[in-house]
């Protein structure tokens, strides 16, 4: 699953939601973007290989698309 941050600015997490983790067991977090621009809307591209994303980094707002490994 991807998400980001409500905050502001906010950056790109994914998260495994797979079932298989045990109870008190704490799911897997990875920062996939950090960048000091508000980065929202994360979507998986329908083979789950790539992610996209919405930035203001530049100073406009941009999509950007990147592999998900």
């Amino acid at each position: 699953m991807l998400f980001n941050e409500t905050s502001t600015p906010s950056d790109i997490f994914a998260i495994e939601v797979d079932g298989k983790q045990q109870p008190g067991e704490s799911p897997k977090l990875m920062t996939l973007v950090n960048s000091p621009g508000n980065d929202v809307a994360p979507r998986f591209s329908p083979d789950g290989r790539w992610f996209s994303y919405t930035s203001d980094e530049s100073g406009k707002t941009e999509t950007f698309v990147r592999p998900f490994d």
